[in-house]
């Protein structure tokens, strides 16, 4: 990750020796292709799909979810992790915080395979995406 991410800083720097002013700024975050597999990660996830679906436990799973985008911040898993905490939420009747990781979603992976299909199972318990400042997913991604 840290190679690839000098590599972009280096190819950015082109012949002019600097990081042009216009060049935008790196975050690992927002990269997609620079999220690594995180086998702890796959393990709290496979433990937290297990609550979900098996258990039927979405506060278990919540408690694992929250390892994963914690403290997995650069794995291929977050997305997922952000997309299950969303529907655990709506579950619960936590409108707030699966508002917030829906947005989390649309903000961080806009183009990923999720964010429509939470953004769509918001809108058909009639509530819209909307990030709270407040909410641990929000500070956690950002």
């Amino acid at each position: 990750m840290i190679a690839q991410s000098a590599a972009l800083v280096l190819l950015a720097m082109g012949a002019h020796g600097s990081v042009p002013a216009d060049a935008p700024a790196l975050r690992v975050i927002d990269q997609p292709a620079s999220r690594t597999f995180d086998p702890d990660a796959e393990k709290e996830m496979a433990v937290a799909r297990w609550y979900m679906t098996t258990r039927h436990d979405p506060v278990g799973a919540i408690n694992r979810l929250k390892i994963v985008v914690s403290q997995h911040r650069g794995s291929t898993q977050v997305e997922e992790a952000v997309a299950l905490l969303a529907q655990a939420y709506l579950t619960l009747g936590i409108i707030d915080e699966a508002q917030s990781a829906v947005a989390a979603l649309q903000r961080h992976f806009p183009a990923g395979n999720w964010y429509p299909q939470l953004r769509d199972l918001l809108k058909s318990e009639g509530f819209e995406p909307h990030g709270n400042p407040r909410s641990w997913i929000t500070r956690a991604l950002d």
